[in-house]
Parts: structure tokens; sequence; C-alpha cells
């Protein structure tokens, strides 16, 4: 009995099948077609001339790119409290901006200073933002753990946009390294001071480099979860990216 083949498997089986004839024959094919053939290779696939009609109709208006995603910055170093996505979108330049702050207000953050065709997004502050951060039981809001959001908006060809979006986690990493850096550190120069003042001078000279090792596996916990983090934020703005699509 055939197999079936999901639209996945198709393309991967169309795209094989193309290597393969290069490989064969020495020649590349046209990477391009027109909309005629277009037609006839869904005709012979046994598509209705309506369905491919109105497919193709849908694309000439750009109602099928969900979002091209791109390189993004990588952050710098390994607690840098930032984290981005960037996508080219069906969204003319001069428009994205309005889009994405309708997109923000949902997500209760206000605009800021301008920057080009993009610009700043800060975290609404307030007791009903507040409020309605800690009533969010649905997960809705997607960007709770963000400060701030920088859009930069560059002009893609077929009246497209290239966008990088950049979230500034800095109060999470602020937590992290509190948690994880600095009262490890200080509990063990404590230890250290107590054994002073105790006139245990094993115990004093034990505290400084007991201090800068409890430090030193601070860091590598608090990058680890601040990478958890960026992951996670990433995500979200994907999310906020392909609703914009």
């Amino acid at each position: 009995m055939a197999r079936q083949l999901s639209q996945e498997d198709l393309a991967l089986v169309v795209k094989r099948a193309t290597e393969l004839h290069v490989a064969g024959t020495g020649h590349t094919p046209d990477p391009m077609l027109d909309e005629a053939a277009v037609l006839e290779v869904l005709r012979e696939a046994g598509v209705s001339a309506d369905a491919a009609g109105q497919a193709l109709l849908e694309w000439r208006r750009g109602n099928l790119a969900t979002g091209l995603a791109l390189a993004a910055p990588p952050p710098r170093t390994a607690l840098e409290p930032t984290a981005a996505v960037a996508r080219q979108l069906p969204i003319a330049p001069e428009r994205m901006a309005d889009v994405f702050d309708a997109a923000m207000k949902r997500h209760l953050f206000i605009r800021g200073r301008r920057g080009g065709l993009g610009g700043h997004w800060l975290a609404r502050s307030g007791v009903f933002a507040d409020l309605r951060r800690g009533l969010d039981f649905s997960g809705s809001l997607l960007l709770k753990d963000v400060n701030r959001l920088r859009l930069e908006v560059l002009p893609a060809a077929g009246g497209h946009c290239r966008v990088t979006v950049t979230a500034d986690i800095s109060h999470y990493r602020g937590k992290l390294v509190a948690m994880l850096v600095g009262v490890p550190a200080v509990a063990a120069v404590g230890f250290g001071i107590g054994g002073l003042a105790e006139s245990s001078l094993e115990l004093g000279l034990i505290g400084t480099p007991l201090a800068a090792l409890t430090a030193g596996g601070g860091y590598r916990g608090a990058s680890h979860f601040l990478e958890r983090q960026r992951e996670k934020t990433r995500e979200a703005l994907d999310i906020v990216l392909d609703r914009l699509a």
C-alpha cells in the first residue's frame, strides 16, 4: 500500500528531487516561475482552478507571508540583560511603529522615545498595571518580565520591512545576581569575619576564598538562568511578531 505524503513531506521530496536533478544534469533550473506555470503545476497536482487562483491572489496581496526569521544580535556577555529577535514582515516600514504600538498597548507598554522608523517602549507602571499583571491568570501578557523594548525598522523589498526587537530584562537579571551571587558571597565573608571575631585565624582565612568561590558558582548559575529567561523572552517576542504578520 502506497504511503501518503503530508504537505511537509511533499516539500522535502520536491527539494530533494530538485537537488538530484541538478546533480544529474549539471544545470541549475530557473528558481522563478511565472503565475501561468504555477497554475499548471497546481492543476497537475489536482488542485481546483478556483483554489489555485485564490491562493495566488492572496500571495499577490502579501497575505501568505508570515514573517521571515532573520539573525538577531546575540548578547555580548553571559550576563547582558537583553534578548532579541529579528524578522522580515509584510508591513510597510512607515506603518510598523504604529502597528507595533497597538500590540504593545495590549501588553501594558507605552511608547517612549522615537528613533528613525522605530523607537522605545516602556513597561507601564501604576496601580492598574500592577493589578492587571497580578491577575493575568490566562497568561495573555507575554512580556511581564520585560522592562523596555527597542524596535529597529529597515525598509525591505516589496514594501515590507526588516525589524529587530530587543527586550531589556535587567530587572530579572538584578534579582538573579542578588540571589545567586550577592547573598552567598556576603554570607561567606560574614563567616570569615565571624571567625576572626572568635579569634579563629583559620576561619578568618577561609572566609575570603570561600566568598570568591561562592560568587563564582553563583555567577555561573545566574548565567544559566538568565539564558533560560532570554529564551523564554525570545519565544514571547516571536509570538508577538507572528500576530503582527
